[in-house]
């Protein structure tokens, strides 16, 4: 029951082998490792995934959220969105120098942009069966104790059969929790950053594709007009 652990967090100092231990204190340290190492896992893990996780990705980052809002009632613990940014290497959540935003980007640039394919039908992005750049090098995902996913065995197993339908496409729901890790500035600042991939990309594609046309015409218009030696020697 809550109240039995209610009862040992209220409790401030602890005689033990006739020593004074501050109990509290010790708890909150032990808590603050436990919490920016959840962190680092669910990070890497994200790192090592597709854009179809950030679902799962976030919903570790809320729960874990909320076991920290819980603890904090009762234990002095720092800011959680403190420990969240010390873990992914941000000065801010306005920052786009993290190691979230920086996943985000690389994959929406490197990956998404090139290999899904949009159905109208149900409006959500599936990876397309062809690919037409080669899929990114990621680490593998790590190991980690059931606890620093969602809790246990049971709930890793009940959690996985839910989100499992999100791991084949990216939808509404991917992108509004993508814009929640993002922040609202730094949203503004990741849309900024496609547009620049999507216009050089596009850039690349149609000039190469114009000077393909541009040959190709050219080397017909010439073989209509010379002869079968002249037509050999002109390619």
């Amino acid at each position: 029951p809550k109240s039995r652990f209610e009862v040992l967090l209220l409790i401030r100092h602890m005689q033990i082998l006739g020593r004074t231990v501050n109990l509290r204190t010790l708890l909150a340290n032990r808590f603050l490792t436990e919490l920016k190492q959840n962190c680092e896992l669910l990070i890497r893990r994200f790192e090592a995934s597709d854009l179809t996780d950030v679902y799962q990705a976030h919903l570790q980052l809320d729960i874990l959220h909320t076991t920290h809002w819980l603890l904090s009632e009762y234990v002095p613990l720092d800011d959680f969105f403190m420990i969240l940014n010390d873990v992914n290497e941000s000065i801010s959540l306005s920052s786009m120098h993290g190691r979230i935003s920086g996943h985000i980007i690389h994959e929406f640039a490197f990956d998404f942009l090139c290999n899904f394919r949009f159905d109208q039908a149900d409006d959500k992005f599936y990876r397309s069966p062809l690919m037409f750049v080669e899929g990114l090098a990621r680490e593998s995902r790590p190991r980690c104790d059931p606890k620093y996913i969602f809790g246990s065995k049971v709930l890793n197993q009940h959690y996985a059969n839910f989100v499992e339908h999100y791991g084949t496409h990216f939808g509404p729901s991917h992108m509004n929790c993508l814009l929640l890790l993002l922040g609202d500035k730094a949203s503004v600042a990741f849309v900024g950053e496609i547009r620049k991939c999507v216009a050089s990309r596009l850039t690349e594609d149609v000039l190469r594709e114009l000077s393909h046309s541009a040959r190709v015409t050219a080397l017909e218009t010439a073989a209509g007009h010379l002869s079968v030696e002249e037509t050999m020697e002109f390619y």
